[in-house]
């Protein structure tokens, strides 16, 4: 006997003995030695036997309890499970699985789980069971079922495989979740980029229609009226597309790769968001009163908008932010009507390709912005032409000449100067000196 088991005789045995010494035993009174040793030894294994069957009964009773708790759990679980037989017969279920497939628990017995499958997914469930059988390791495939009434629904089906004493395959043991949800989400979210990807086609085709009305007046109010109109019809949508991503992924239980992707669409979104408020930024009204700004918080929203332009014409972008700028007060608007018109020229240039630098640095008395490009640079005698309004080398249906000289009007009501220097099929540079002083009220 081991030591567990000595204990506990040994603790039976004093229980007896305590339970025996309580009563007079008159009748082994009459006995004299070994016979009286008998009756009380008798009498001791009697008691310990009464004793054992009292624990054995509460063990059972404790025993029938917990059997009846984890099959009311089994029963009840909000996931289904269910037993298949080699065959594939459906051998024990639980409540779940029934309410799923609408039928009763009595109906599921001893049918094939195949019968229950949508016909076009049988290959995808054919392959899981031979997976199983051939690898021995837990399994899981999403496929849908048929309902009594001829609906279906999306099911997360995982199964390990038994094996029996002999070391043969037994049961498939299957639990299955309803991802049904998670599914018509995913159609949602389709569908809403769907129409978001429509209305932005449908926006961009408005605004190349508007742009040849914008050549004749390059007023940033028009572009900050297109964009605002854009941002107003895209919020919503993209508002609920992020919404559905992320309560299914609060809801829903997912498998890793999911999650990766709603993390995915998460910051997409995010990153469209961060491109509308840009966008709503430039419909504020040129209030021609000085205000502090940051020039690099300033040129990052000119920016992002010209991100795709940037990316279609294979254009590489440098910035060097010096560490330290000054605020300046300036009319932000302008200022960035003037880093538009000349980043358009700078793409421009740079027909087929090239690299355009931003650079920033500080002065004690001034903050110098420099835009520098790569492309086919200004002939020498055009230089000296270049901020007159209507001048222009560009064809007709690019521009009307008067991008810079608006910018250069902007940029001296700010007491500033704009720089010119340029060498052709080498590059251009820009640079704009703006004072740090308050300026006059525009």
């Amino acid at each position: 006997m081991t030591d567990k088991a000595d204990k506990k005789f040994a603790e039976l045995r004093r229980k007896a003995l305590e339970i025996l010494s309580r009563y007079q035993h008159t009748d082994s009174a009459l006995f004299h030695g070994n016979i009286r040793e008998l009756i009380l030894e008798l009498d001791t294994s009697r008691v310990e036997l009464e004793l054992q069957n009292e624990e054995l009964r509460n063990a059972q009773v404790e025993l029938e309890n917990t059997r009846q708790k984890y099959n009311e759990l089994y029963k009840f679980a909000p996931v289904g499970y269910l037993n298949l037989n080699r065959d594939g017969c459906i051998m024990e279920s639980n409540l779940r699985v029934a309410h799923m497939l609408n039928v009763s628990r009595k109906e599921l017995y001893d049918r094939k789980f195949s019968t229950f499958i949508h016909f076009e997914d049988q290959d995808i469930f054919h392959l899981h069971i031979q997976n199983l059988k051939e690898f021995w390791k837990r399994q899981s495939c999403s496929l849908r079922l048929k309902r009594r009434e001829g609906s279906h629904l999306h099911v997360l089906l995982e199964s390990v495989l038994r094996v029996e004493k002999n070391g043969l395959p037994g049961q498939v043991l299957m639990n299955m979740t309803d991802i049904s949800d998670l599914i018509l989400a995913r159609q949602e979210v389709t569908s809403l980029n769907e129409q978001l990807e429509q209305r932005v086609q449908q926006r961009t085709l408005k605004l190349e229609q508007a742009q040849s009305q914008l050549l004749h007046s390059e007023k940033l109010a028009a572009i900050g009226t297109l964009a605002a109109s854009i941002a107003h019809e895209l919020n919503n949508p993209l508002q609920g597309v992020l919404n559905v991503i992320k309560g299914v992924g609060r809801r829903a239980v997912l498998e890793p790769e999911d999650t990766e992707l709603m993390e995915i669409a998460v910051k997409e979104c995010e990153r469209m968001r961060d491109l509308l408020k840009a966008l709503q930024d430039f419909n504020r009204p040129s209030s021609g009163i000085r205000a502090p700004i940051d020039i690099h918080n300033t040129l990052d929203s000119v920016l992002l908008l010209y991100k795709k332009l940037f990316s279609t014409n294979n254009i590489i972008l440098d910035k060097q932010y010096c560490d330290h700028i000054p605020i300046f007060y300036a009319v932000a608007d302008q200022i960035k009507q003037v880093i538009m018109n000349i980043l358009s020229n700078a793409v421009d240039a740079c027909e087929g390709g090239g690299r355009i630098t931003i650079k920033t640095e500080p002065n004690d008395s001034y903050v110098a912005l420099s835009i520098i490009d790569n492309g086919v640079g200004i002939d020498p005698a055009n230089k000296y032409h270049i901020f007159e309004p209507f001048f222009s080398t560009k064809p007709n249906v690019k521009g009307t000449g008067l991008g810079l000289s608006v910018s250069y009007g902007i940029i001296k009501k700010h007491n500033g100067l704009i720089e010119v220097n340029s060498m052709p099929d080498k590059g251009t540079v820009f640079r704009i000196k703006l004072p740090l002083r308050e300026p006059m009220r525009l």
